[in-house]
């Protein structure tokens, strides 16, 4: 996909946003948050040179519903897409569940501990005014770290998505996406 369609399908993604407006929720409670979600996402990776700017286009399915007494549980799929140094288009999947629990009124405690390859990892998440933060942070054998974060904001159609994703401080990928509610709520 050239950068020209990349960047006009942006523009009307954005355009699009600004119609619709983002819902003026003061204080959302975590209950109006539970549904299901798609949408399309642009991710731009930049390179370490911070120089030139890589686009794809991602699909994303997600679904939040409650857990336990307080707390809550997010399904997401993503769907990426991009092209080869020939232009053929890849394809790659990723899906993922976390589940929290409420620790005090909008803070949630994430799964924590050590994965396969010896990372150590934990999540965390908090709800303020209209917007649920995921954040997940994990530290390898050899000192260096990353930091996700996951802001899902509720608007008059969905939820407005917005990821970035640091490696030790530098940000090295953004997502941006409005997701619209398909179900619940």
């Amino acid at each position: 996909m050239t950068v020209n369609r990349v960047m006009v399908w942006i523009s009307s993604v954005a355009a699009a946003m600004l119609m619709l407006g983002v819902a003026s929720a003061v204080a959302a409670e975590l209950r109006d948050f539970h549904g299901s979600y798609e949408g399309i996402a642009i991710a731009s990776v930049e390179s370490p040179e911070g120089q030139d700017t890589e686009l794809s286009i991602r699909n994303l399915d997600m679904a939040i519903g409650p857990a336990g007494r307080d707390g809550f549980w997010i399904d997401w799929q993503t769907l990426m897409r991009s092209e080869d140094a020939s232009g053929m288009p890849r394809y790659r999947r990723k899906s993922s569940r976390l589940e929290f629990v409420q620790v005090r009124p909008g803070v949630y405690r994430g799964p924590s501990g050590q994965g396969d390859d010896d990372v150590e990892y934990t999540s965390w998440g908090n709800l303020s005014n209209d917007t649920l933060t995921v954040y997940e942070l994990a530290r390898q054998v050899n000192g260096s770290f990353s930091l996700s974060t996951y802001r899902r904001t509720l608007t008059e159609v969905g939820l407005a998505l917005e990821f970035t994703y640091l490696r030790n401080g530098e940000r090295i990928r953004r997502v941006e996406a409005e997701m619209r509610r398909v179900s619940g709520g």
